[in-house]
């Protein structure tokens, strides 16, 4: 997954929550898309999400420039599926070297 791919996943949901095409959200509105991004798509646990939100860029009056936002969410998002991906690898590598039955084969994943 590239960082192309998580803003075509992230912008359309995104925008489709600016029903004024103000190009701002409120907090609000950014938390119910990413919720919503999370439970269909993404499978982001509660603290990714809440570490999502921490990033995005507030204006002075509270609302978030999503055009600035989205670039910033989708890198993150890629940021934790490799994190995620890197801590699975170690797990297998982990359960591979304690069976003493193991017979070398290897699991490769990709993101």
């Amino acid at each position: 997954m590239c960082v192309c791919v998580c803003v075509c996943v992230v912008c359309p949901d995104v925008q489709a929550a600016d029903t004024d095409q103000s190009g701002f959200l409120t907090q609000a509105q950014v938390k119910s898309v990413l919720k919503e991004l999370s439970y269909r798509t993404l499978g982001l646990s509660t603290l990714q999400l809440v570490t999502l939100l921490s990033e995005a860029p507030l204006t002075p009056d509270g609302r978030v420039q999503y055009v600035k936002f989205v670039p910033v969410a989708a890198a993150m998002v890629l940021s934790m599926y490799d994190v995620d991906t890197m801590k699975l690898k170690l797990q297998v590598r982990s359960c591979s070297n304690s069976n003493s039955n193991y017979d070398g084969t290897h699991i490769s994943l990709h993101a």
